[in-house]
Formats: C-alpha cells, sequence, structure tokens
C-alpha cells in the first residue's frame, strides 16, 4: 500500500531532486523500489494515497480555476467522489518524455481539481481509483474532456487533429466520435488550413483574418503560399470579395504585397464562438453616452460566462464510466446532444460569413434586399438581439459610425445623424442579424426562411455549409450549397 512504501529521491531524503528525470523504464534506477508496483494493486482498486505521492498528468493543459469554494467543500463534506489515478511506471511505459520530472509513483488521471483542493485544506491522503488500463488513451482523453473547454483557433484544432491522426492513429471519424463533433467535414476542413502558409494559419478565424470557409477556398484555389497571402492581402486591403480578389489575381491585375499578415491576438483575448443561446443585450446607461464619431470603432468588450453554480464533480473533469447498457431515454438524448452539437458549429461558421460580409459592405439585388427585409419583419424574430448583434458586426468591421457601448443609444444616434449611407449600412446589416438570431435560435426546428436565410449566404458571402445537420436542412427546402467537400456532403454523423 502507499503508506507502506519507502520515497526515494525527493530532494533532502537522498536521490536527485525532483523533476531532474528518474530512468523509470528499465536499467539500474535509485527510485527502483520507489517505482515498483505491487501486486496487491489491481485496476479498480480503491486506494488511500499520500496526496505528496501523486504527480498531476503532464497531459492535462486544463486552466485549473479558483478552487477556493471546491477546497472549502471538502473540507466540510469530505471528497464526494474518488480520482483515478495512473501507476508512474506504466505512464512513463507509454510516454517516456513527459514521464521525465515524475518522482511520485502516482500520476492523475482523473479529478486534478479535487487533488489540489484536498492539498489545500491540508489533508494527508485522498481516496483513488486505479485506471492503468486507460493509460495507453490518456492524452486523447483528456484532450477530448478539455477540448470544448478551451477556446482554440481554427489551426490549433487543426493541428490537434493532425496530432491525432499521426501519433494516437485515429482516423477522422473516430475523432469524430472522440470529440463528439459534427461530423467529419468539420475534421477535414480544419485540417485543409494546414495546408496555408504560417502567416495565414496564425491569423484564420481572428478579426485580423479570414474566416474558416474563406481560408479553406484560398488553400483549394491557390497552389503556391506567396499567392495565397496576396490573395488574401487583396481581400483584406481593398474591401473586396474573395471572387473577385481571384479574378484579379488571375488576370494579373494585382499589386506585390507590402508589409506582413498582421499579427492575431492571442487566443485567450479572442470572442468565444457563438453558442445556440442568444447574448444578453447590453443595460441602457444611465447616462446619456457621449456621442462621438470615428471610422474604426473597435471598442474592448468583456464576456461574461453563462452558467450557475457548480456541485464538486460538476466543477471537476468528467469521470470515466463503465459501460451500461444505452436506454431509449439516453439514445434520445445523444440524438439530440449530436444535433444541438452540429447546430453549433452550422451557426460559429455562419457568424463568421455574416461578419465577412459586413465587413466587406455587401451588396444585394432588389429582390434579396426585398426578401431579407421580409424575412427580418415578417418572420418571428428577437429584435433586441438582432440589433446587439448587428451593432457588434458593425463595430468589429469599423464600420459602426459611433463610438457608443449602449445599443438604443447607439441606434438613436444612427436614425438621427442624417447620413444616408450609414442608415442604409445599418439597417441592412440588422435584417441581416434578425435573420440570423432566428435561424441559430435552438429551441425551435428550422422552416423554409431560414434556409432562404443561408441562401443568401452562399450565394452572396461565399458561405460553405460543413454541417450534415445543415445541410440536410438546405437538401429538405431544395437550396443548393457548394459540394467542394466530399466528407461534409457525406457525413450522416
Amino acid at each position: 500500500m502507499p503508506g507502506q512504501l519507502q520515497k526515494q529521491g525527493k530532494g533532502p531524503r537522498g536521490g536527485p531532486k525532483p523533476g531532474s528525470g528518474p530512468a523509470p523504464v528499465g536499467g539500474s534506477n535509485p527510485n527502483e523500489k520507489f517505482w515498483k508496483i505491487p501486486s496487491s494493486e489491481k485496476d479498480g482498486d480503491v486506494l488511500d494515497i499520500k496526496v505528496e505521492d501523486i504527480t498531476p498528468n503532464p497531459f492535462n493543459d486544463r486552466e485549473m480555476g479558483d478552487l477556493t469554494h471546491l477546497a472549502e467543500s471538502i473540507a466540510e463534506d469530505g471528497l464526494m467522489s474518488e480520482i483515478n489515478v495512473m501507476h508512474s511506471k506504466k505512464f512513463a511505459e507509454h510516454y517516456p518524455d513527459a514521464a521525465s520530472g515524475i518522482t511520485t509513483k502516482y500520476v492523475v488521471a482523473f479529478g486534478e481539481r479535487r487533488w489540489r483542493a484536498t492539498r489545500m485544506v491540508g489533508h494527508p491522503t485522498i481516496a483513488a481509483v486505479l485506471r492503468n488500463d486507460i493509460v495507453p488513451r490518456i492524452r486523447r482523453i483528456l484532450f477530448a474532456e478539455n477540448f470544448h473547454r478551451k477556446q482554440l483557433l481554427p489551426v490549433e484544432e487543426a493541428r490537434e487533429f493532425h496530432r491525432l491522426q499521426t501519433e494516437e492513429n485515429l482516423s477522422i471519424r473516430e475523432i469524430v466520435a472522440e470529440l463528439k463533433l459534427s461530423g467529419p467535414g468539420y475534421v477535414s476542413g480544419r485540417l485543409k488550413l494546414l495546408s496555408l502558409p504560417d502567416a495565414l494559419q496564425r491569423i484564420v478565424g481572428t478579426e485580423d483574418g479570414p474566416g474558416v470557409s474563406m481560408a479553406r477556398e484560398i488553400a483549394r484555389k491557390l497552389e503556391t503560399p506567396d499567392d495565397m497571402v496576396r490573395v488574401w492581402e487583396l481581400v483584406r486591403t481593398n474591401d473586396v470579395s474573395l471572387k473577385e480578389a481571384l479574378r484579379r489575381f488571375h488576370s494579373g491585375d494585382i499589386p506585390e504585397p507590402e508589409g506582413g499578415v498582421p499579427e492575431p491576438r492571442k487566443t485567450g483575448e479572442l470572442e468565444p464562438q457563438p453558442a445556440d443561446a442568444e447574448a444578453e443585450v447590453p443595460a441602457a446607461d444611465a447616462k446619456t453616452p457621449e456621442v462621438t464619431q470615428s471610422g474604426n470603432d473597435k471598442p474592448e468588450e468583456k464576456e461574461v460566462p453563462v452558467g450557475g453554480p457548480e456541485s464538486e464533480v460538476a466543477k471537476d473533469e468528467k469521470e470515466p464510466e463503465k459501460p451500461k447498457a444505452q436506454s431509449s431515454t439516453g439514445k434520445q438524448r445523444s440524438a439530440a446532444d449530436r444535433e444541438a452539437s452540429q447546430r453549433s458549429h452550422a451557426s460559429a461558421d455562419r457568424e463568421m460569413t455574416c461578419q465577412n460580409m459586413v465587413a466587406q459592405a455587401f451588396t444585394l439585388s432588389p429582390e434579396q434586399t426585398a426578401a431579407l427585409f421580409a424575412r427580418a419583419l415578417l418572420a418571428p424574430t428577437q429584435q433586441s438581439a438582432a440589433r446587439a448583434r448587428a451593432q457588434k458586426w458593425l463595430r468589429e468591421a469599423g464600420k459602426a459610425g459611433f463610438t457608443i457601448s449602449d445599443t438604443d443609444s447607439y441606434f438613436e444616434a444612427v436614425l438621427s445623424s442624417g447620413n444616408i449611407d450609414l442608415v442604409n449600412t445599418v439597417t441592412i446589416t440588422t435584417a441581416l442579424a434578425a435573420c440570423e438570431v432566428r435561424a441559430r435560435d435552438g429551441r425551435r426546428q428550422w422552416d423554409v426562411h431560414d434556409a432562404e436565410h443561408v441562401r443568401l449566404l452562399i450565394d452572396v458571402g461565399d458561405h460553405h455549409p460543413e454541417s450534415s445537420w445543415e445541410r440536410d436542412q438546405l437538401t429538405k427546402y431544395s437550396i443548393a450549397f457548394p459540394n467542394g467537400d466530399d466528407a461534409d456532403a457525406q457525413s450522416t454523423d
């Protein structure tokens, strides 16, 4: 048992200092007794382990956050759910490089926050379930657990998908199943971003770079990294569509690039991808806001996380469970979860297309304009949410015209400005936002008006629907869409 082990190699107690890198696999090792696995410890056993005999998992890059409330809960009520650990020797056999600094007998598999909180309150031991069986899969399991918590840039996702393919030997469909993604098209689409030059990879999905769909088109239709950068620079600096930029490029009507591609913001500074739930509309300011006109209005904003108090287990990683026969209710829930995930990914891609359209000052035919206004005014929509989203798009595109944070005051200023061009721009952007707000509402089923909204994004914004769910909806209403990616079109996940 852990309490009977003689600890060696821990700084003042003799042997190398922590982090100096024991040699746990094979050969003569001063920590040999420490690393030895007792025959009495079997997978599934619940052990009472000294907290100092456990090391955090080097593959768990989840932010631990504030552990105060969790520690208080453990101090008052005790640990409600055991953590999971692996023997360090087993871990080192599979991941020798990652294990080079481990000098304890156990490595956390799941439950690092609970282990840290237990250590904070001064408890000498912690209950832990031994799980050597998951050692070969622990890296991808942890990535799957943390994938939806983190705000990864599209290319960061692509690199992780590539690693799962090359290091974990997972197929695209296995990656989809592991990460509970919308379908193979989402993974294959991200992987195509890796064919972009580094200068473009760094900014895809940021406000300084192209959206995912546009970036994929750039990678698909151009051969050399220099050509890709030149075409994107033409889109960025001249406010033209990708289609027009490609036409100029192939006709030779394109200048040599001046300067470099702008550096992206850090991941933590990016706005989270849109979810199905609508954002709260900013409350009106108590004082009349100061109104000033500007040509490039991008005030700093902070996102407020949505959610309530969490239990101890909810705050921690999801614990693996033994396989159970899935009930009909479970199957229904699984199908609903898949649909919700696909709708969320589709909303994120449409949001990016709408933002690009606003940034490029999109124009519509009289028929398209009339249809857009009809959908926005006659179909039930959340007008306050649409106004807030339109203001956000305009502000990020530098086309807001006024530095006013309060939504109602902003729209009043636009209407009273006498600037016909600004009024028209804000009006049509708000109509577009109203249709998008309606389409992204996960509480309702799509109808023909939602499908027509996506048709407009395809025709004007060069939108490429990637979600199999969205493609099924478009097919249902006889809306044609680009079929450039077979994996997307064939996905039935």
